[in-house]
């Protein structure tokens, strides 16, 4: 009798253990794809930079991944440097249009730079998947370039912001002969991330919903930036400000020294008070601040107007000192 009783406690043990973890993988995927699972496209209320204000070409290229098609443009001015080219990585819930202003920095200082939507944003196909959807995105274009006979041949840099980042830092993991990268408030690594953005509670979890986007984006998201950083020999500059509210610098920029202290061809840039944009003006970030703190006290009606009054121009304006510093990566 005592056997049967064993088992019966034996078999709810199981049970609700197997019940446990379904609850928990199914919580997990819905927590994941409540992120993505859906498109990006850019809010039409925000004027953005163009390529006609920075006197750019824009020469229209498209590759493709999954039979999804990438949408990206080659910008330049009538000069320009052709034994180089630059690839622009954006930032999440973005997309390249709210980088022209740095694409048109680095353009007219006579280089060749690729701005390009990720698959699920803006003009390209598809689907954000996951974390990993920036360095997938990413590999398809270095791809396109290696096997374009106008592109082939040039030297290839790469520049990112947060998580433009992860795209930029841990390319040189598959194209170890890329000659430079710059990384702008890093996400050294999506795990860090993770158990950033949830409670110490629920942190025993984030393998799971870390091996959930990684099988979501075919594999991408398991890299670390660190580790692509430890074998690389080429240039290096990443800058961020110690105020960065999205992404702390103990995880960032100061990780990366930390793990990688012995490498002599990294350099840290450390502006003030520039949050998460650490490339902008101090001004600018001041005035991005006000516009999110009011933009949370408004309903969608009395946005749609306070955005008709807002300069969205000086609210990314750059700082010359900082673009010039990821200028001298290229030269």
């Amino acid at each position: 009798m005592i056997y049967i009783i064993l088992g019966i406690i034996c078999f709810l043990l199981i049970s609700s253990l197997i019940v446990g973890i379904i609850v928990i993988n199914y919580n997990i995927k819905n927590f994941h794809n409540s992120m993505f699972d859906k498109r990006f496209m850019p809010d039409p209320r925000i004027t953005y930079y163009t390529k006609d204000e920075f006197n750019l070409e824009a020469d229209k290229i498209e590759t493709y991944v999954d039979n999804e098609k990438i949408v990206g443009y080659l910008y330049h001015n009538d000069k320009y440097d052709e034994s180089k080219i630059i690839v622009f990585c954006h930032g999440m819930n973005s997309s390249k249009e709210a980088y022209m202003q740095e694409i048109g920095y680095i353009a007219n200082k006579g280089y060749l730079v690729l701005g390009f939507d990720y698959l699920g944003t803006n003009e390209s196909d598809g689907v954000l998947k996951g974390f990993g959807n920036s360095l997938k995105s990413t590999d398809a274009i270095i791809k396109y370039i290696k096997s374009n006979d106008k592109l082939k041949n040039k030297e290839i840099y790469v520049i990112g912001h947060s998580w433009g980042t992860f795209a930029a830092g841990n390319i040189i993991k598959l194209y170890p002969d890329i000659k430079g990268v710059i990384l702008l408030a890093p996400m050294t690594k999506i795990e860090l991330i993770a158990k950033n953005m949830t409670k110490k509670s629920i942190h025993m979890f984030v393998p799971i919903y870390l091996n959930y986007d990684n099988k979501k984006t075919g594999g991408y998201s398991k890299y670390d930036i660190c580790e692509s950083l430890k074998d690389y020999n080429g240039k290096v500059l990443v800058i961020q400000s110690l105020s960065d509210p999205v992404i702390p610098a103990n995880i960032g920029i100061d990780r990366i020294k930390e793990e990688l202290k012995d490498k002599n061809n990294i350099k840290y840039l450390y502006p003030e008070n520039r949050l998460h944009n650490p490339e902008y003006t101090v001004d600018a970030v001041k005035y991005f601040s006000e516009f999110i703190k009011k933009t949370k006290t408004l309903n969608e009606e009395e946005l749609t107007e306070y955005m008709k009054t807002c300069n969205f121009h000086k609210m990314g304006e750059l700082d010359p000192l900082i673009m010039d510093e990821c200028i001298k990566i290229f030269e």
